[in-house]
């Protein structure tokens, strides 16, 4: 027969040690407590942050809020101090109020909300609960205990904060170099380009072109293939390019592969090979090209050959852009402009995550960030001011990609995010949520 009563016991033991935490003389968090409450605290911020952002500018406020959604002022008012403190996971943490009001003021958008952005936050309640519980037994215990390690403590100084912005630069030029070992292979600049806007013949739908450099690329002579897919991909089901050449479809020069720009490529190009592998589409250059120690330079343009469905009639409504580093690069300049009907109606975030699952379902995207989130930044309108100094033709590349589609360079707002040593397999997501 299966005795029960030891694994209730365990139980008991555990919650007991969890909350030891809580009980004597409180002690600053360890380093992995405290990365325990950044990683919940992340995706509280994600979670309640968009229930916060559906509410209309008359309900952002503690009272409108507490008016509008029925909660009690006290919580609406903890709530909106929280947000105020979105760059900082942990202080969000600390001026949330409990787990308990966190889940009355979720609940109160239920049925005036996709269901499913409720039970993301439900479910991110309830971790946090879980985690108030193991770290310090309450909310006000927990909150006294990160800010004694704000503070600092002799006890254990590597807990008074996470990994400096300085130490993960170097930590990231430190992968740089190692990756670039072993691929064999590396770019001085990576630059991703993507733009959209409504279709001209139907605002329900999105046109999408893009645009990439390969800029200062390199090799040895044994190395990762240099394998770059243009997208051009076959639905088989519907017998049609998924994505076509942008601007002329015949080669500018007999030397130059469809879709190449070759004004930014190196002079002389090298040497393409367009090939297929399954029903993709790639470019092949050998390492006889890229390992003479003499870099090259590489640019190529596509668009949508149909437009798709506007993103905001998606479920969940939302626009994402993947980079994903195949092979190392120094710095990547990863860019989204959207038309100004796009960019007023939806919320930018940018992140980076760990190859997973998670890449195809987009609630499972708290499992597989990274702790450090890049920098995003919103560009001037048009690309007059896009200049960047790691790649110095940046701004005719987009003059040249943008008229190559015939779209007006002066409607487009950019959003931008920019990094040094960008991390090898590591994809990085900029996400518009409309």
């Amino acid at each position: 027969m299966t005795d029960e009563r030891p694994t209730k016991g365990r139980a008991s033991s555990n919650f007991a040690a969890g909350a030891s935490a809580g009980r004597g003389t409180l002690e600053p968090l360890t380093t992995a407590e405290l990365h325990q409450v950044e990683r919940v605290g992340n995706r509280l911020l994600a979670t309640l942050g968009l229930l916060f952002a559906s509410l209309p500018e008359s309900g952002r406020g503690a009272s409108g809020m507490s008016r509008r959604l029925g909660v009690n002022r006290a919580t609406c008012q903890r709530m909106c101090q929280a947000l105020d403190c979105s760059d900082d996971a942990v202080e969000f943490v600390r001026q949330l109020p409990g787990a308990q009001g966190c889940a009355s003021w979720v609940e109160s958008f239920s049925g005036h909300l996709e269901q499913h952005a409720v039970s993301d936050a439900r479910d991110a309640c309830a971790r946090f609960h879980d985690m108030v519980v193991t770290v310090a037994r309450s909310k006000s215990r927990l909150d006294r205990r990160i800010t004694l390690t704000r503070a600092g403590s002799r006890v254990e100084p590597k807990a008074t904060a996470p990994v400096s912005d300085r130490q993960h630069t170097d930590a990231r030029a430190a992968h740089f170099a190692a990756s670039a070992d072993l691929a064999g292979r590396w770019s001085e600049c990576h630059v991703f380009s993507w733009f959209f806007r409504p279709a001209p013949s139907d605002p329900s739908c999105v046109e999408m072109m893009c645009g990439f450099v390969f800029h200062g690329h390199e090799s040895r002579t044994v190395a990762v293939p240099f394998f770059l897919p243009t997208g051009m991909e076959r639905d088989f089901e519907k017998q049609t390019d998924v994505f076509s050449v942008l601007g002329e479809e015949e080669s500018p020069s007999p030397m130059c592969p469809p879709g190449v720009l070759e004004e930014f490529c190196t002079d002389p190009l090298p040497d393409i090979t367009l090939r297929t592998s399954a029903n993709i589409h790639g470019y092949f250059v050998d390492t006889h090209e890229t390992s003479r120690g003499k870099s090259i330079d590489l640019a190529l343009a596509q668009r949508l050959t149909k437009p798709m469905s506007h993103p905001a009639a998606d479920d969940p409504p939302v626009q994402e852009v993947w980079y994903l580093s195949t092979f190392p690069a120094r710095s990547l300049v990863l860019d989204v402009y959207l038309h100004p009907d796009l960019a007023k109606a939806c919320l930018p975030s940018v992140s980076a995550h760990l190859l997973g699952p998670s890449m195809t379902t987009e609630a499972d995207r708290w499992s597989t960030e990274l702790p450090h989130r890049p920098p995003l930044r919103v560009l001037p309108r048009g690309i007059d001011d896009a200049a960047t100094p790691r790649f110095s033709k940046y701004p005719e590349f987009l003059r040249v990609v943008l008229e190559r589609g015939g779209w007006s360079s002066q409607d487009m707002i950019g959003f931008r995010c920019e990094v040094d040593y960008p991390i090898w397999r590591v994809a990085y997501l900029l996400a518009f949520r409309f």
